[in-house]
């Protein structure tokens, strides 16, 4: 039998704003790049990659030695940091002009307390990414939304979704190998600001924002089906 080789792949899925304060949700990143520091100190074959600016930052604020531990991960090309979304919120009456939000820094519930529980408005969530060359069929799928999507890839508007699936075929020809950008328009509802009456408070509440997880599917030239 010919010697096969392992790949072990490890994950640590952080929702900091999901369900959860945003101070324990900072805490939670902090501990979990802790750990993989530790373990990559005592395996050094291992990598790790990362994305969410924001966190990074928390992580340069509340504990610098860290930061200039994974600095050093990044120069020896251990530890990876890639895209992810950068995002701003507008009320109905600043739409389309959107303003940054510290509160706000990627995917997840935003109506959650210590994010903004009384936001009605419009979130834009803008990323970049790569995809393979040969594609045949693509279809772009945002998991989670609440509650009305408007999708721009490559400054060509997608589609808008107003209920699920938020599924969309891409043209063919959209997508390039390097630097798709991308923009999704996140809309809920007037409940989260006009909803303080009697009758509302008693209603169960629904998330805001987009939840994900965003997935990009797609066939290549040749593939069978």
């Amino acid at each position: 039998m010919p010697a096969k080789r392992l790949h072990i792949i490890m994950n640590s899925h952080m929702d900091p704003v999901w369900l959860w304060r945003l101070r324990e949700g900072r805490a939670a990143w902090l501990n979990t790049c802790r750990s993989v520091v530790r373990m990559m100190k005592r395996h050094p074959f291992l990598k790790f990659t990362r994305s969410s600016s924001a966190a990074y930052k928390w992580i340069e604020e509340s504990d610098p030695k860290l930061f200039n531990e994974i600095r050093k991960l990044v120069a020896a090309n251990r530890w990876e940091i890639v895209g992810g979304w950068v995002c701003g919120i507008a009320e109905p009456a600043e739409y389309p002009e959107f303003r940054s939000c510290d509160e706000v820094n990627g995917l997840g519930n935003i109506s959650v307390p210590g994010i903004l529980p009384r936001f009605s408005g419009t979130v834009r969530y803008e990323g970049s990414f790569d995809a393979p060359g040969g594609i045949e069929s693509a279809l772009l799928d945002l998991g989670g939304v609440y509650e009305t999507a408007a999708v721009h890839i490559n400054g060509r508007h997608i589609g808008t979704g107003i209920c699920p699936p938020y599924a969309f075929a891409l043209p063919s020809g959209l997508l390039t190998q390097k630097n798709n950008r991308i923009a999704v328009e996140v809309t809920n509802t007037l409940a989260k600001r006009l909803g303080g009456n009697q009758f509302d408070r008693a209603m169960p509440q629904e998330p805001s924002g987009l939840l994900g997880p965003v997935r990009l599917m797609y066939s290549l030239k040749g593939d069978m089906a």
